[in-house]
């Protein structure tokens, strides 16, 4: 019997270490799965950080880029208002000149055409005041026949010249408006630098 109790005790001791040999493994395999998953959530974590950074980073750039393109809108903006005041300024000021600068004005148009030849002298409605056909034949060079229209071109200031069917606009209106794209860099040098 003594011998059966020493063979249990023997198979009981294997059991046990064959069991214990078993717990140790799986404490092992556990301890080393622990390890490789939390390796892996860190290397997730630090992959998820980096995408959230360049997504912030990205978001970040396109608000400033809105915010710079608002400002640089807003500051263009801002000057276009600037210049269209000041085109308007210019046309209200020529509207307004007085008889001296009008006829000053005149009569250096009249001195470009240097062929004997007849002109008609078109007002602009707002500019009637500074004709007269007696004014025009003092004006007149020698080698030009000045004759006042009875037409007048409405809403506008300056004058029209008709030579042999053609027409030299000379609206102040229209002068300003041709002569914009040239001034503008000079204005907006003068205004905005």
């Amino acid at each position: 019997m003594a011998d059966l109790k020493l063979l249990t005790e023997r198979v009981v001791e294997k059991e046990k270490a064959a069991v214990q040999e078993r717990i140790n493994t799986s404490k092992e395999e556990a301890k080393e799965f622990f390890l490789n998953e939390s390796k892996k959530a860190e290397t997730q974590k630090e992959v998820k950080k980096k995408e959230i950074d360049a997504n912030l980073l990205h978001e970040y750039e396109i608000a400033n880029n809105t915010l710079h393109v608002k400002q640089r809108n807003d500051v263009l903006s801002g000057k276009q208002k600037i210049l269209t005041a000041v085109f308007d300024d210019a046309k209200t000021k020529f509207k307004q000149l007085d008889p001296e600068t009008f006829d000053l004005f005149l009569k250096n148009v009249l001195d470009r055409f240097d062929e004997a030849n007849e002109i008609e002298v078109v007002p602009g409605e707002e500019s009637l005041n500074h004709f007269t056909q007696e004014k025009l034949d003092r004006m007149s060079p020698t080698h030009l026949n000045l004759t006042l229209s009875s037409d007048e071109i409405k809403g506008q200031s300056g004058f029209v010249l008709r030579k042999k069917g053609i027409e030299y606009n000379f609206l102040f209106e229209d002068l300003i408006e041709t002569s914009r794209n040239d001034l503008i860099p000079a204005i907006t040098k003068n205004l905005f630098q």
